[in-house]
């Protein structure tokens, strides 16, 4: 490698962090061992001098300055320096760097090198099911129930011969929200049940909503590369107009700004216009709105299919944030077209960004400011529904000036 060599505020900054990978300063030993290399050392920038294959050490291979590489054969305990021959190619391919040094018309190593296990890649996934674990966490946790109600070479038959209706909702109940989607054709027979978590520090209904239809859109997209034809036409039905709306199509170019990524839940837009534009034209699904509760003016069976689809979803909404209560909801795991996330104390931040800033980088010395002015302890602090507070505040927003002299005692009486 060219590169300059480092001075000593470099070497300070690299033992730093030396030390916070060891157990302690004094015992250098990493805290978790290292995996295999991520490329085989042949492909590293670095330019080895020497090189040896671990399982045919009769041989050193040199490398010149430029470029070439001559074999030397091995001595009684080093390597002969001056006789040289064309490395054998089936040995030179396995070769690793090793350290050597010159002394009178030999080589000798320093140390030997380990063998590179060989890094055996697992059987491709035949079945979704299989797909699921490899996933990354951000995918494979979403799809958390994920339960086939008929056969799952049936499924495969039919998302390919029939149309197919999706219906998907999306709940919140501070702090907890959820997502669930039901598959069925259009004869009204069940394929499919899914339910998963919605992150966010700040749940609420119309992010449960995106998560629904993106994983339904994933599913789509997973599912594709296990049937051998092109998916059928297919129907998606949620209940928020809002989400319809944002998830139908891609803004146009000069809609998406870098202002526009600060927007309310876009990380969750966004996965969904990347992953529309992963499908084919004829797979992506027509999203279309739907009244949601019809179920509690009409019974169940009256309703038309489209309407009793979304009442199983909502069921699943309820039952999947009633079975996991213990899930910690408000950290966002990183969407991969997100990129980048802001986190805070109360979690991972989706919407109203600035104002959440704004709020954490105040409230404490707010908090502290008015302890000491109203000879409050912490208990009494906490005792107060500042939530109930502000909404009522909110609600007298054209007497807000009276309304904050009234309460801060600044009357002229």
């Amino acid at each position: 490698m060219s590169q300059f060599k480092p001075n000593k505020k470099a070497w300070k900054v690299w033992r730093r962090l030396l030390n916070k990978l060891c157990v302690t300063r004094y015992q250098i030993r990493l805290l978790r061992p290292m995996g295999q290399w991520l490329v085989t050392p042949a492909q590293m920038r670095r330019s080895w001098p020497f090189w040896i294959n671990p399982t045919h050490p009769e041989v050193l291979f040199a490398q010149h300055e430029d470029g070439t590489f001559t074999a030397h054969p091995r001595l009684m305990f080093s390597y002969d320096a001056v006789a040289s021959e064309a490395p054998d190619p089936a040995v030179f391919a396995g070769r690793v760097p090793v350290q050597a040094r010159e002394r009178k018309g030999t080589f000798f190593t320093t140390w030997s090198p380990l063998a590179v296990a060989p890094i055996v890649a697992p059987p491709p996934p035949t079945t979704f099911m299989e797909l699921l674990p490899t996933l990354d966490p951000w995918e494979r946790d979403l799809f958390d129930t994920c339960h086939f109600l008929v056969p799952y070479h049936e499924v495969l038959h039919i998302v390919c011969t029939e149309p197919l209706l999706f219906a998907s909702d999306g709940g919140a109940a501070s702090p907890k929200a959820s997502f669930g989607w039901v598959l069925s054709t259009n004869q009204g027979q069940r394929l499919l049940h899914v339910s998963g978590p919605a992150y966010g520090a700040h749940s609420n209904s119309y992010r449960a909503e995106g998560y629904g239809i993106l994983f339904v859109m994933r599913f789509l997209f997973r599912v594709q590369s296990f049937v051998t034809g092109a998916l059928s036409d297919s129907r998606l039905y949620c209940d928020n107009k809002s989400m319809v709306a944002s998830s139908h199509e891609v803004p146009a170019e000069w809609k998406r700004t870098p202002n526009s990524t600060q927007a309310s839940d876009y990380d969750v837009l966004a996965k969904i216009w990347a992953t529309r534009d992963l499908l084919p034209v004829t797979a992506c699904p027509a999203v279309l709105h739907i009244k949601g509760h019809q179920d509690k003016k009409t019974a169940y069976e009256q309703l038309p299919l489209p309407a009793q689809l979304n009442v199983d979803a909502d069921k699943l909404v309820g039952d999947y944030m009633a079975n996991h209560p213990n899930t910690d909801y408000t950290v966002v795991p990183v969407l991969p077209t997100s990129g980048v996330q802001l986190h805070l104390p109360a979690g991972t931040i989706t919407y109203n960004m600035k104002k959440e800033v704004s709020m954490a980088r105040t409230t404490e010395s707010m908090k502290q400011y008015m302890i000491k002015k109203y000879n409050w302890d912490e208990e009494t602090f906490l005792d107060i529904d500042w939530e109930a507070h502000r909404r009522g505040v909110n609600r007298h927003h054209k007497r807000r000036t009276t309304l904050n002299k009234h309460l801060g005692n600044n009357l002229p009486v």
